[in-house]
C-alpha cells in the first residue's frame, strides 16, 4: 500500500513539497493537498497530486500530514483537527511555531515532528533541518527522514531553538542567492549583455560554485580565495565587496531573518 501524505496549505513551500515529492521517484506515495481557497489548488493535476478544500477529508485519509499553513493559523487548524492527528504522524513546516506550542495544542502523545525545508525542494534540491518529540518512533524517524531525502537532503537537529537560525539559514536562504544573482545579471545588462545570455551565466555559475563547495571538503573561503589569482578581476570585485561592506550586511540580513522568526514566535 502506498504511503499517503496530507499535505494542509497549498501556499508556496506546501506546493514545493507536493510537487518534489511527486516528482522525486524515491518515494511511492499519493498525496492530497488541502486548502480552503479554491484558486491555491491550481495546477496540481498535472503532478498527479489530488486537492481538496476539506481539510477533514485530507487528513482522515492520510498516515502522514504535513501542516504548511501560516504561522498565523496553525494553532487554530491544530486544535480544530487535533483529534483527528492524533493518530497521525504530524509534521509541521510553520516557521515561527515551535514544537512545545504544537504539543500544547495537540493531543497528548501525538507524534510530532518539527522541521525547516526550503523551496529548492520542488526541484529536489531541498534541505530540511528536523526534530523529533519523544513519542515519534524510530520508524517514524525513517519515514520522515525518507520523505525529506526525497527532495533533496535532510540534517537533523536536537534542539528546537535552532529552527529559528535553520529559517534565517537555508529557510530564507534561497532569496539570498537569488538576490546575488539578480544583482550580477543586472550588472552584465549595464554592461551591454543580452538579458538571457547573462540570466545563463549568472544562474549556472551559482549551481556550478554551489557544486564544488558540496563536494568539496574545503571551506568556501578556500574555494573563494582559490578563484581569486593576486592582482586578478576577482581580487579587484572582491575588495569592492569587501569595501562597501557586502559580507556585514550578509551577516546581519541572516540576523534580522532570524530575530524575525522569534518574533512570529513570541506574536502566537
Amino acid at each position: 500500500m502506498k504511503l499517503r501524505i496530507a499535505i494542509v496549505g497549498g501556499g508556496h513551500m506546501g506546493r514545493a513539497l507536493a510537487t518534489g515529492i511527486a516528482n522525486c521517484v524515491d518515494l511511492d506515495a499519493e498525496i492530497v493537498v488541502a486548502d480552503p481557497l479554491a484558486n491555491q489548488l491550481a495546477g496540481y493535476q498535472q503532478h498527479n497530486v489530488s486537492t481538496t478544500t476539506n481539510n477533514n477529508e485530507a487528513i482522515a485519509q492520510s498516515d502522514v500530514v504535513v501542516l504548511a499553513v501560516k504561522p498565523q493559523v496553525i494553532k487554530s487548524v491544530v486544535v480544530e483537527h487535533s483529534g483527528a492527528l492524533q493518530q497521525k504522524l504530524v509534521i509541521s513546516i510553520a516557521a515561527g511555531v515551535p514544537m512545545g506550542h504544537l504539543e500544547l495544542w495537540l493531543k497528548p502523545s501525538t507524534a510530532i515532528i518539527h522541521c525547516m525545508p526550503n523551496l529548492p525542494a520542488a526541484v529536489c534540491e531541498g534541505v530540511t533541518a528536523i526534530i523529533a518529540n519523544p513519542f515519534v518512533s524510530s520508524d517514524q524517524k525513517a519515514l520522515t527522514d525518507r520523505i525529506f531525502k526525497a527532495v533533496g537532503d535532510t540534517v537533523w537537529i536536537k534542539d528546537d531553538r535552532h529552527i529559528d537560525i535553520v529559517t534565517a539559514i537555508s529557510g530564507s536562504g534561497p532569496a539570498y542567492f537569488f538576490y546575488l544573482m539578480d544583482a550580477m545579471i543586472q550588472a552584465a545588462t549595464e554592461l551591454g549583455m543580452d538579458t538571457s545570455v547573462a540570466r545563463e551565466l549568472a544562474t549556472r555559475t551559482a549551481l556550478g560554485a554551489s557544486s564544488m563547495s558540496v563536494n568539496s571538503s574545503k571551506a568556501p573561503a578556500t574555494l573563494r580565495n582559490e578563484v581569486a589569482s593576486p592582482g586578478g578581476t576577482t581580487e579587484r570585485a572582491l575588495a569592492t565587496l569587501d569595501a562597501n561592506g557586502v559580507r556585514e550586511s550578509i551577516i546581519e540580513a541572516v540576523k534580522a531573518a532570524f530575530t524575525r522568526s522569534t518574533e512570529l514566535t513570541a506574536s502566537l
